[in-house]
């Protein structure tokens, strides 16, 4: 019986919800994305199929650091892309025609920049950033599958969005900052994740009172 609890709790604790006014979030929690991230790099190396599992690799790193919508996604072209300069000109679903909008890459670990340029290494830039995903249900698949091979149920693509927000939320970026890199038309939208940030942290801001409560003398 207590082995069958852990396991259900071990399942569903990689994913945080929340809920402000009408607005509900799902996501997953940053520090699984970036260990998951990890475990797919040495995945991938042992897979006979290593061009469809690199492919995927990109994909979730892709969609996690840049925020990026799936259908977003499938319309951002190599020459949109400006690794060099750490720029994405991205498009968004919030207006019509081909608008887009440039967001910095900077907060991008060099490693995941080292891994994106090898895999887009000789594509033409009139190309799309994947072959064989090239649907929105591709896309749900590919992330979904990604998670699950490591035990963690349940994940789609916009909950890598929801992610990065958080995290960028909790490491105190600016509202007006993670707005423009979300693209949202309205700062409302985007202050929900900065109250998810500051209910993540109660566990761990609780366990550093009991430690310091329980230390003799004054810490300096």
């Amino acid at each position: 019986m207590i082995n069958s609890f852990v396991t259900m709790f071990i399942m569903h604790d990689h994913i945080i919800r929340t809920k402000v006014g009408k607005r509900r979030i799902k996501a997953v929690r940053p520090s699984i994305v970036l260990e998951v991230l990890d475990r797919l790099n040495i995945f991938v190396k042992h897979q006979r199929k290593k061009s469809c599992w690199m492919e995927r690799r990109f994909l979730v790193g892709f969609l996690f650091w840049t925020g990026l919508r799936a259908s977003e996604f499938l319309r951002v072209k190599r020459k949109d892309l400006d690794l060099a300069s750490r720029l994405l000109h991205a498009p968004t679903l919030k207006q019509r025609g081909e608008y887009k909008i440039t967001i910095g890459l900077y907060h991008v670990p060099d490693p995941e920049i080292s891994l994106w340029e090898k895999h887009l290494a000789g594509k033409e830039l009139d190309e799309y950033l994947t072959l064989g995903i090239r649907s929105r249900f591709g896309v749900w698949r590919a992330v979904n599958e990604s998670f699950r091979i490591f035990g963690y149920d349940g994940v789609y693509p916009h909950m890598l969005r929801h992610s990065i927000a958080i995290l960028l939320a909790s490491l105190g970026t600016p509202l007006n900052v993670l707005q423009r890199f979300l693209r949202h038309s309205d700062p409302k939208n985007t202050s929900i994740y900065y109250s998810v940030a500051a209910r993540d942290m109660e566990p761990y801001l609780t366990r550093v009172k009991r430690k310091i409560l329980m230390r003799d003398g004054i810490i300096l």
